[in-house]
Formats: structure tokens, sequence, C-alpha cells
């Protein structure tokens, strides 16, 4: 065989190997695709979410310090004896206040329903007495 020939062939082999390399090389350093999950596997984590029970410490914290906003916060609220609606008032101090209407003419039922409609909410009877009902 010829010098030449030889040649040829050893290049031949070389650019075949090297181009098997370059293959190998060129499939392995790709990520593999992956087929997203159609549902994840857990929720979402928010961490500027208040931790669990917050709210309703909340809640108890200002039923038990400050009755006025508490009830302040579920009104206005209406049933078939009377309404009650709520503002505030910086004199004599910061409280809110509550007016409440009598919608039906049994005043002193429409009354005694304002009261089993505030212990229903969970204040006491002394905070009760310490609210502001401005009856109209």
């Amino acid at each position: 065989m010829k010098k030449t020939t030889i040649i040829i062939v050893i290049l031949i082999i070389i650019a075949f190997i090297l181009f098997l390399l370059i293959y190998f090389l060129s499939r392995r350093s790709l990520p593999e695709k992956r087929q997203p999950n159609a549902t994840p596997t857990t929720e979402p984590i928010n961490y500027n979410a208040p931790p669990p029970g917050t709210a309703e410490k909340q809640e108890q914290f200002q039923k038990t310090e400050y009755p006025d906003a508490f009830l302040a916060n579920i009104t206005p609220y209406q049933n078939n004896f009377f309404s009650i609606t709520s503002d505030f008032t910086s004199t004599p101090t910061e409280h809110f206040y509550f007016t409440i209407r009598f919608l039906s003419s049994d005043k002193v039922a429409a009354q005694q329903s304002v009261l089993q409609w505030i212990k229903g909410q969970g204040l006491t009877d002394q905070q009760i007495q310490s609210l502001d009902l401005r009856y109209e």
C-alpha cells in the first residue's frame, strides 16, 4: 500500500474517533428533558403569611382588651328587633360608640335582643356595661 493511502485511512479513523468523542460529550453535557409534573407534590410556602391561629389570637385580644373595637368590627348589624351601627369619637376619650335603633314596637324585647346579641358575641356583662350604647 502506498504511504499516502495509509495516511488517509489513519486520518479518516482519527476523524471518526473525534466525531464520536464530540457526539458523546455533547450528549452528556445537555440537560435531560423532563416532563413537568401535572400537580406539585407540596403546597408553595408563603413566607409572608402569619402563623396559624394569629387571627384568632388577635380577635381574642381585641375582645378582652378593647371590646368596643371588637364590636365595631362586626357592625352594622340588623335583625327584626333592632339595628346597630358604630362610630368613633375622641371625646372624652377615644372609643367607639354604638347607635341602636329599635325596629320593634316592644322596646323591652328589643333591648333584651340587643343585650343577647352582644353577649352572643362573647362579651361579658362587665364589658357590656363599659360600652357606649346610645338608644334611639
